[in-house]
């Protein structure tokens, strides 16, 4: 009986820990980091390369509205023009308005979700191509 006992406190445990590992983040920071990731070394300038581990350790550290526009803002400046569709030229500028107005994640979602609707399909993962719904998903849920 004890033995039964242990063996299912351990299916358990074994089980939670899985969960918490192959959990997404769905703050706001935890979506602009996925999107990054799901973007193709072709997709941004070289100078990324020495940018990008200090950039995701401020997303993770952000914590005000601000920050996070300005960290957004960022990665998109290094996101090559080959790699956006050419109608985010027109749109760039309202929409960095967008992001430095923003007041809340919920805001920055909005912003967030419009960048990613002008990235083109071949600089994204495949994975990006299967997760893009719930990702939309997710951003529409930030408050």
């Amino acid at each position: 009986m004890k033995r039964l006992v242990l063996i299912l406190l351990s299916g358990i445990l074994f089980s939670q820990i899985i969960q918490s590992c192959t959990a997404k983040d769905t703050s706001f920071g935890g979506l602009l980091i996925e999107l990054e990731s799901n973007m193709g070394w072709n997709s941004v300038d070289a100078v990324w390369r020495e940018r990008r581990e200090s950039w995701l350790a401020d997303v993770r550290a952000a914590s005000t509205t601000a920050e996070k526009a300005t960290l957004m803002i960022e990665f998109e400046t290094y996101v090559l023009w080959t790699a956006v569709n050419p109608a985010w030229e027109d749109e760039r500028a309202r929409w960095i308005n967008n992001c430095t107005a923003a007041n809340n994640d919920k805001e920055l979602g909005v912003c967030l979700m419009k960048f990613e609707s002008f990235v083109l399909w071949d600089v994204v993962s495949s994975n990006w191509k299967d997760r893009r719904d719930g990702w939309i998903k997710d951003c529409e849920k930030l408050q």
